[in-house]
């Protein structure tokens, strides 16, 4: 029996797939109408962080987690998809908190790795699209700038994580970009730096701030610094050892809306950049950061975690590269856990779709469950598979 090749890539891509017209004949039965079962729940990798040896990162709606014990054989060890994009994520005491675009904050419950299940959410006014946590205490970016250039930042109880609390908010002129915390200082990157004292949260205080003059991407602390990605300018290094004056002394200039996100570690700075991957910039010496390495990522490096000399580079359609960093002016990658891409093309065969996924390679997905599909396998390649045909035994 042939089957109709796309109304099944409508259902894996969660397109329109009911659309049953109002000047449709009463006699016409509205069950012909097909019915959503489940959605293709990849895509780009977004955004990562890292605890001990587990790594969390973003695959479209789904938060996978990869077992680091033995890098040269990493393996995605759990995952669980959820209601909308995984913008960004921070790990802290067993719980993963996403910041879900439109589904809010959404709290997982990650002590089985496993075995990962929602412990608890917060809707939100508007898409959450950055996150920080420290202690019971989750900080949350929203952007609102989809109509207009402002934002919320808010200050969440996560100490009963089932139930999450506002304790409180701060209407900011422009998105939130990124966020450090430094105990009762929080650090935004929006339309400039800006210094929080959020000591009381009910009453969050601007305490400083300083105008970037460009859009800034991710801000990280260390060591009295405060280091901003920005569109125009590259990476800014920032003096908060008086936080009422941030003062800028030094910075290293990067192509034009590259620079991402941001980590520090010892004397290094680590930068994702859109176009070039990986750069290394030693900033021992705040007011001369210099760039020492590099490494190119064949996706779009928009995310970073690193810990112990090691650098997780969310790739976009490059899935997670994980690069040693060591030696910061020798990179090598030692592990790539692919990030399923969208749905292109689809086609059946018995019991089991096989899905053109572009960057993501070839997946195949078994059917046998339909409100439960699961991928069993993939093939990636050298280059986007936009399309798929099956017959028999063979794909092409």
């Amino acid at each position: 029996m042939a089957i109709d090749r796309r109304r099944v890539v409508g259902l894996i891509m969660t397109v329109a797939l009911v659309l049953c017209s109002v000047w449709m004949a009463e006699s016409r039965s509205a069950a012909t109408c097909p019915d959503l079962v489940d959605r293709w729940p990849y895509g780009p990798a977004r955004t990562v962080a890292v605890t001990g040896d587990l790594v969390f990162f973003g695959s479209g709606p789904t938060l996978r987690i990869v077992d680091m014990t033995r890098p040269l054989s990493a393996r995605v060890v759990g995952e669980i998809t959820i209601e909308d994009v995984v913008s960004a994520v921070a790990v802290d005491g067993g719980f993963a908190y996403v910041a879900n675009r439109w589904a809010g904050l959404r709290v997982i419950d990650v002590s089985e790795p496993s075995t990962p299940v929602e412990a608890g959410f917060l809707e939100t006014r508007w898409p959450a699209n950055s996150v920080a946590v420290s202690e019971d205490r989750v900080y949350l970016g929203e952007d609102a700038s989809y109509y207009e250039s402002e934002g919320f930042f808010r200050v969440i109880d996560v100490g009963t994580p089932s139930a999450p609390t506002v304790l409180g908010s701060l209407h900011m002129d422009s998105r939130v970009q990124g966020i450090a915390v430094d105990q009762d200082r929080v650090f935004v990157a929006g339309r400039g730096l800006t210094v929080l004292d959020v000591s009381r949260p009910s009453a969050i205080e601007v305490v400083g701030f300083a105008t970037i003059g460009a859009v800034p991407n991710d801000v990280a602390l260390s060591g009295g610094f405060a280091f901003v990605t920005t569109d125009w300018f590259g990476l800014q290094v920032w003096d908060v050892r008086v936080p009422s004056v941030p003062t800028m002394v030094g910075g290293v200039s990067m192509s034009l809306r590259g620079p991402t996100g941001v980590e520090v570690e010892g004397e290094f700075a680590y930068v994702t950049h859109s176009e070039e991957g990986l750069l290394v910039i030693d900033v021992g010496e705040p007011s001369n950061p210099v760039e020492v390495a590099s490494r190119e990522t064949p996706g779009e490096a928009v995310g970073l975690a690193v810990s112990d000399g090691r650098a997780y580079v969310a790739d976009s359609s490059g899935g997670l590269r994980v690069i040693d960093a060591g030696f910061p002016w020798t990179l090598s990658e030692i592990a790539v856990i692919p990030a399923p891409g969208s749905a292109e093309a689809v086609s059946v065969w018995e019991s089991h779709a096989y899905v053109a996924s572009g960057d993501g390679g070839l997946r195949i997905v078994d059917l046998r469950g339909p409100a439960a599909p699961e991928e069993i396998g993939f093939l990636m390649t050298d280059s986007p598979i936009r399309d798929v045909a099956v017959q028999h035994d063979l794909a092409s």
